[in-house]
């Protein structure tokens, strides 16, 4: 199965003002627009999703995950993220606290200010991940945390094979990288 999405603002998987609900999707995720998220919550708390598949997007500002405003998610994900737009980023967290996300698989990230986990005023968050990031283009970071996100954990484990590409910038207080 596929999910593509195409033009500004298309969204694969999209949740808006949605509290406590469950998702389970098997599906590859393509988005090639400007702010085309694969996987996008707004403004939605306390969902558990679970999604198996490869993300790949090509838009300006796209992302593979991207949680705004949203607090204490589950998302466990099996699969693949590229992105190869400017500021394109593998897993986006705005102003989104207390969310847990488990990653399986590599986060490839090879334009401009691409990242590719990005925490951005999000707290007491904890990502675990296994599998390499590649972050490539100019200004990109494999893992980028910003001054106003504090006591996040990131958890990466890397097996034979996998790598760790790009830079890693914290400019938070508490954050802790395992």
């Amino acid at each position: 199965d596929l999910i593509t999405t195409t033009g500004t603002d298309g969204y694969g998987v999209y949740l808006s003002t949605a509290e406590s609900n469950t998702l389970t999707l098997t599906s590859a995720l393509t988005s090639t627009g400007t702010n085309g998220d694969t996987v996008r919550l707004d403004s939605s708390n306390t969902n558990n999703i679970t999604l198996t598949g490869n993300i790949s997007t090509s838009g300006q500002y796209a992302q593979g995950f991207s949680l705004s405003d949203s607090d204490s998610n589950t998302i466990n994900y099996t699969g693949n993220i590229s992105t190869s737009g400017q500021s394109g980023v593998g897993l986006y967290l705005i102003r989104s606290d207390s969310n847990t996300a488990t990653l399986t698989g590599d986060i490839t990230t090879t334009e401009s200010s691409a990242h590719g986990l990005y925490l951005v005023a999000s707290d007491s968050n904890t990502l675990t991940m296994t599998g390499g990031i590649s972050a490539t283009g100019s200004s990109a970071y494999a893992i980028y945390v910003d001054s106003e996100a504090d006591n996040n954990t990131i958890n990466l484990t890397l097996n034979r094979g996998d790598r760790l590409v790009g830079g890693i910038y914290n400019d938070g207080s508490g954050n802790t990288l395992n």
